[in-house]
């Protein structure tokens, strides 16, 4: 059995490699005009505000810095614009970045917007043997 939960921001701020649960931001809804409030996105923060972020050449540059990804489905095939994360934003991407709607395309997400902090346990049944 996996469990998932919200765990809320009400004792730290969102950190780098957190994975959160958001509501769309505004850009997103007017890029899509199909997306609702009650959306919600699940996605990774990659930078924090004051962290300058770009896409290129298959790789996460944060401040210049390439960053290893183990974890993502495969290498982005595109490139983003230079990106500097401004005050109470985070800058969120999919770990499925070819095919995630997400900063690259919409660009910083306010903190505002996020839910919580995603969070799984794994439960195991002991077996019978």
């Amino acid at each position: 059995m996996i469990m998932a939960l919200l765990a809320s921001y009400y004792f730290r701020s969102p950190a780098v490699n957190d994975v959160i649960t958001f509501q769309a931001p505004i850009q997103a809804h007017l890029q899509h005009p199909g997306l609702g409030e009650e959306d919600v996105f699940i996605k990774r923060v990659v930078a924090k505000a004051g962290d300058l972020v770009q896409v290129r050449n298959g790789l996460l540059f944060i401040n210049g810095i390439a960053q290893n990804e183990d974890f993502i489905a495969e290498q982005p095939r595109y490139t983003s614009t230079l990106t500097c994360v401004p005050k109470d934003h985070v800058y969120v991407l999919g770990d499925n970045r070819n095919n995630s709607y997400d900063s690259h395309v919409w660009g910083p997400l306010p903190v505002k917007h996020i839910l919580g902090r995603y969070v799984t346990c794994c439960c195991f049944r002991p077996s019978n043997s």
